[in-house]
């Protein structure tokens, strides 16, 4: 499971495009890097974008630790 984050601060400057698509093309953008260095497709079951909701820094929404991706591995 591959996800994207973003901090708290608006992206773009018009609403086509914004923090949600940011998180979950940043998620999408791991998932290609991971397929070209040889992980399986099939491997990825989930890519997911959560914009700002789950801060890393809730504190301080605007940090630049809160723009992230995370990769969730199961157990083997």
């Amino acid at each position: 499971v591959l996800e994207g984050h973003t901090d708290a601060a608006p992206f773009g400057s018009d609403r086509s495009y914004g923090n949600w698509e940011l998180s979950a093309d940043r998620a999408n953008a791991a998932r290609r890097v991971l397929e070209a260095v040889g992980v399986q497709p099939r491997r990825v079951t989930e890519v997911r974008g959560y914009a700002d909701t789950k801060l890393r820094v809730p504190d301080n929404p605007l940090a630049a630790a809160n723009r992230r991706i995370s990769i969730l591995l199961p157990y083997s």
